[in-house]
């Protein structure tokens, strides 16, 4: 932004951020700002955190994995129905495990 538009805006002006990210699990996020004057000179830093997100919930699923030809497999886990849960994703791949970090955003069943 530049300058006028913070001189206007005075002790007043705010900036609404969105992002997917936001809304995954609970984390910390760090924010920075910095004036550049016009003689080329940055002011001190000044920074903040906040956390956004929100908890997980805790997965119930004991998975199991058979490969029953060379084209074929079958996956199996325990009966959840009582557990609340809204949607199951699957989510695989050859060659290289799955991160356990995975993050998914507007998944449609």
């Amino acid at each position: 932004m530049t300058a006028k538009q913070v001189f206007a805006a005075g002790a007043k002006w705010s900036i609404d951020v969105v992002n997917p990210q936001f809304n995954n699990v609970k984390t910390t996020m760090y924010a920075a700002v910095v004036l550049l004057g016009v003689n080329g000179r940055m002011s001190p830093v000044k920074q903040t955190s906040f956390t956004v997100g929100k908890d997980r919930p805790a997965n119930p699923i004991k998975l199991v994995a058979k490969a029953l030809s060379s084209n074929r497999i079958r996956l199996a886990w325990n009966n959840v129905v009582s557990a609340g849960i809204e949607r199951l994703m699957i989510w695989y791949r050859a060659g290289i495990a799955v991160p356990k970090n995975l993050r998914f955003f507007n998944v449609e069943t």
